[in-house]
């Protein structure tokens, strides 16, 4: 009986024996140091807890010629300063649908919304707000200025939806490549407590009067092609 006992406990321990834990991820090799990658560690690959949620702009079917957003997955323009709505590719590429932030001085600075619910495994205090996008020049320079800010309100049950949120720090990409390139630009939405079945939402925008000098010039847009939401799951 003693060994019987001794060889059930024994199996938990044999199944996992392949696994090292560093506190935070499980890694299916040695735990990393700086010089390895963060996503793969002795050429294994990192088994961690990671949820994502993508939320790309898009508009009804109207195409290239839609000035409205709608059944667009949480998104919503401003009614006063809304980004433009703009369709780029062809039918030999991909088709992308955007919203165009410009760097206009004199109007206020174009506004999107982006509202969701955070998920039930949401583990405290492990969100991160990609937001991809690209830009477009006028006068053939590659070093514009792209300033993206925001604000984040996290509303729990019971509590005043139509109130302010809080200022997300914003992030200066100094574009250094040719038009339509890819950028990736990473925001910290952590700047109010966010729990499990909050219902968020996000205030993006692209600072037009950024005291950067290099800021993309009047007639220029950014296009927001969609944004990425990554956090940790809890543990069961």
């Amino acid at each position: 009986m003693k060994k019987l006992i001794f060889v059930f406990l024994l199996i938990p321990v044999l199944l996992f024996a392949q696994y090292n834990v560093d506190g935070r991820r499980i890694y299916n090799g040695t735990i990393p140091n700086a010089a390895l990658s963060s996503t793969s560690v002795d050429g294994g690959v990192m088994l961690e807890a990671t949820r994502c949620m993508w939320f790309p702009v898009g508009v009804d079917s109207g195409g290239a010629v839609s000035t409205t957003a709608k059944g667009t997955a949480g998104w919503a323009l401003d009614a006063s300063v809304p980004p433009i709505i703009k369709w780029h590719g062809s039918t030999t590429v991909a088709q992308y649908c955007t919203f165009g932030f410009d760097a206009d001085t004199t109007n206020d600075d174009d506004i999107a919304y982006l509202t969701f619910v955070c998920p039930d495994d949401y583990k405290t205090d492990s969100m991160e707000l990609y937001l991809y996008w690209f830009h477009t020049d006028t006068d053939g320079a590659t070093t514009d200025a792209v300033e993206w800010e925001g604000a984040l309100q996290a509303i729990s049950s019971g509590e005043q939806i139509l109130v302010a949120g809080t200022a997300i720090t914003g992030v200066e990409t100094t574009c250094t490549t040719d038009d339509s390139t890819l950028y990736i630009t990473n925001l910290d939405p952590e700047v109010e407590t966010i729990v499990a079945g909050d219902l968020i939402t996000i205030k993006l925008f692209v600072d037009g009067d950024d005291a950067g000098g290099t800021r993309l010039d009047d007639g220029e847009f950014a296009y927001l092609i969609g944004v990425l939401i990554e956090y940790e799951a809890k543990d069961e």
